[in-house]
């Protein structure tokens, strides 16, 4: 079934998107107490954009990460007839003795924009910049497709630069998306490496990132992170990957990430392989900032056209900030960061759940009870809901949910008057972690998950129309948009078992 629209509303303060247009890919840098954000931008869908800012690249900043203030766009094509005559694509920023380098991917109309180049712009204050009068950077042939050896396509990938330094050695490495030179295209998609003493001139090596694994992988970030360097890759299905490319066989599109101990060794994955991920389009294009001494990773969040659950994948807005962990193993995990209090209203009604009391009603042949801050569901076969009486549109929602026994135990939320409903479940029997709908408990999104029977998980829900994240532990795992969801009620669901819930905390979530 094709989902009507939501009624129209106006897109919220919390994820930013410049004025009429879409937000697409971005970088960012610290300096002082502010970050300042890069990035590409579309015009939505009937806007009045100003035709002459359309193709520069954006510029925004914020001093908490979560507020951003749109500035004069950055960067402009170039002149008609110059390699970068073509709107920009996705670049990095790093800052060297006072001076700012922001590379870009540069493109030429009289091309078609087959062939990526490497651009630079310089600056002093990051509002003003100095463009470079040629590329600085170009693929080697032995390893690369290239001008001389370029795809079957005519075309040469080489895009999406990012800059970092080795503080023990002094060199600049540059990591780009870029294809092998030889091999079957369906496992060509690697990561170019260069280096450099002085930003300019780059010396080209062979790949830092070639799992022959991948069609396309691209938008690197690389990053120093406990004690190992971390590269983050965009890549799917969509991009003719073979299934079963994630270590999760829930996602087919999403980030996925690889380690190495030296930025002069390869970098390789781990046995787990996914940093942010989905069954289709969700967010995307994760890039990350070090800011007052922590890092913090962003991803555009897509959006759908038209409003609606039916509409094609869309560009969208910048994601709110996540704090990377990292695992003993090794993995890299995106951590809840608490709201700030400005974005958030007041507490929810204390019945927003009832089950000590009287609650609004209940759904299938289960028993719900209640000791002290505790309530218990149990369901002997099939599923049952416990429903409280206030309604909630946007919110920030966690419980603790331990599954005693049976398959599954969970959060309802937006729950109408139709009895339809969407619900955040604890699958033990799949091991998964399910965004559903009640009745039909159809898999929406979902991100497998070691889950436990008697174990106590932390389940936070952050839903600002029409963005939804999920956390188990305070650690991300769905990140989704969905327009049919109005305002409704919340609840407990517990599926063939019982399952205990306790710590209730309801917060509203403002603009």
């Amino acid at each position: 079934m094709c989902w009507p629209a939501s009624a129209q509303r106006l897109r919220d303060d919390m994820h930013y998107h410049p004025s009429k247009r879409y937000h697409w890919d971005f970088w960012m840098i610290q300096r002082g107490d502010v970050v300042h954000s890069f990035y590409l931008s579309r015009p939505r869908p009937g806007a009045e954009a100003d035709p002459d800012a359309l193709d520069w690249i954006g510029h925004a900043t914020s001093a908490n990460l979560f507020d951003w203030d749109e500035q004069d766009p950055a960067i402009p094509p170039g002149c008609a007839g110059a390699l970068d005559d073509m709107k920009p694509w996705t670049g990095h920023i790093i800052e060297h003795q006072g001076r700012y380098y922001l590379y870009y991917t540069g493109r030429r109309r009289a091309e078609q924009g087959r062939i990526q180049r490497t651009m630079l712009a310089t600056s002093t204050d990051l509002y003003s910049w100095t463009k470079h009068p040629a590329p600085v950077m170009a693929p080697d042939p032995r390893w690369y497709v290239s001008e001389s050896h370029p795809d079957e396509a005519g075309a040469v990938g080489w895009r999406d630069p990012v800059i970092v330094r080795d503080r023990q050695s002094g060199w600049f490495h540059a990591f780009l998306a870029t294809y092998s030179a030889t091999g079957d295209m369906a496992q060509r998609g690697c990561v170019a490496h260069a280096r450099s003493r002085d930003l300019l001139s780059w010396e080209i090596l062979p790949p830092a990132f070639a799992p022959q694994r991948y069609a396309t992988i691209e938008v690197p970030d690389v990053f120093f992170l406990d004690g190992r360097w971390y590269i983050t890759l965009l890549t799917g299905t969509a991009y003719g990957n073979r299934r079963g490319s994630f270590s999760d066989p829930n996602v087919e599109m999403g980030t996925i990430y690889a380690v190495s101990d030296s930025l002069d060794a390869p970098f390789r994955e781990l046995s787990e392989n996914v940093l942010i991920g989905a069954r289709w389009w969700e967010g995307t294009s994760c890039r990350s900032v070090d800011f007052n001494g922590a890092r913090y990773l962003f991803y555009f969040q897509c959006e759908r056209r038209g409003d609606h659950d039916c509409g094609e994948f869309t560009w969208g807005v910048l994601s709110n900030p996540k704090i990377l962990t990292t695992t003993r193993q090794g993995f890299l995990r995106a951590a809840y960061l608490p709201i700030p209090g400005s974005h958030l209203g007041a507490s929810s009604p204390e019945d927003a759940v009832t089950i000590a009391g009287t609650p609004a009603r209940t759904i299938g042949s289960g028993l719900w009870t209640a000791t002290d801050s505790i309530g218990t569901g149990s369901c002997r076969s099939g599923w049952s809901v416990v429903l409280g009486q206030a309604k909630q549109q946007d919110f920030v929602l966690s419980v603790n949910v331990t599954v005693r026994e049976g398959r599954s135990a969970g959060i309802v939320f937006h729950a109408g008057d139709d009895l339809g409903a969407y619900a955040v479940l604890l699958d033990l029997d799949a091991q998964e972690v399910l965004l559903t709908r009640i009745f039909q408990l159809d898999k929406l999104q979902a991100r497998r998950a070691d889950l436990k029977r008697n174990v106590m998980y932390h389940v936070r829900i952050v839903a600002k129309w029409p963005f939804y994240e999920v956390y188990v532990d305070d650690l991300l795992l769905i990140n989704c948009v969905r327009y049919d969801m109005p305002a409704g009620q919340t609840g407990f669901l517990v599926e063939e078992g019982s399952a205990d819930f306790e710590s209730l905390e309801s917060r509203v979530l403002a603009g």
